[in-house]
């Protein structure tokens, strides 16, 4: 067990660390019965598509979507290669912005076919994680049912703070699912140093502790559930 670096500084509870090669189904399966995170490294070298920001824009530039700014939930219409020549750049107002729902409608499977074999290849414990992996019980829904949708789905956003009246490009939720996240890119800081992303994960049995204490911070808000409503 090991803490994870945080440049903001905010403490963390121990984060178990497994490598890829080294992490089988059976030290999987006693972690994952903990309810707890875990890190997996060695993942991008198996990766065959450099999934940056000119990959996307020469591919996919001229695919109209819609942007979010994260701090006042304002939607606008841009193209893919105007929302991804601006990542990495700092503007004057560090506005935080991220791309929604991309693509909005179709199925990541038929919409990025290279993708999600790249992405499909490379995820850790495929049996268990592999959107048809034969462990993964979403992958075994009748087909005449309606299955959830549990990606792959893909998250681009610029840089937020996380000092002191920062805000992020995510609002506290609770996913439906158990979920792999694999963090492909990121653009370099303005002092050159290597861009991070930081996933702050509550523990399930503190649920009850963080909606308390929104409920304090916010009194006066009509919000039944200050999780589940994402506001």
């Amino acid at each position: 067990d090991v803490l994870p670096t945080d440049p903001s500084g905010v403490p963390s509870l121990p984060i178990v660390y497994f490598k890829d090669e080294e992490l089988t189904e059976e030290i999987f399966k006693l972690h994952w019965n903990t309810g707890q995170p875990m890190v997996v490294t060695g993942l991008l070298p198996k990766f065959q598509i450099e999934w940056t920001p000119q990959y996307f824009i020469d591919h996919y530039g001229m695919q109209e979507c819609q942007i979010v700014d994260c701090e006042t939930n304002e939607i606008s219409d841009k193209t893919v290669s105007e929302f991804f020549s601006m990542f990495g750049v700092c503007g004057e107002d560090h506005t935080i912005c991220k791309l929604k729902d991309w693509p909005p409608q179709a199925d990541f499977k038929k919409a990025f076919p290279e993708l999600y074999k790249d992405f499909s290849r490379a995820v850790p414990i495929p049996n268990y994680t592999r959107r048809d992996g034969v462990l993964n019980m979403a992958a075994h829904f009748p087909s005449n049912a309606v299955a959830p949708d549990i990606g792959p789905k893909m998250y681009n956003a610029f840089e937020s703070d996380e000092g002191p009246g920062g805000q992020g490009s995510t609002w506290l939720h609770m996913d439906m699912a158990d979920a792999v996240n694999i963090m492909l890119h990121s653009s370099r800081h303005v002092d050159g140093t290597v861009g991070t992303a930081a996933w702050d994960i509550f523990r399930a049995e503190d649920a009850g502790k963080i909606r308390q204490f929104l409920k304090v911070k916010f009194p006066t808000s009509k919000i039944h559930d200050p999780i589940h409503s994402q506001e």
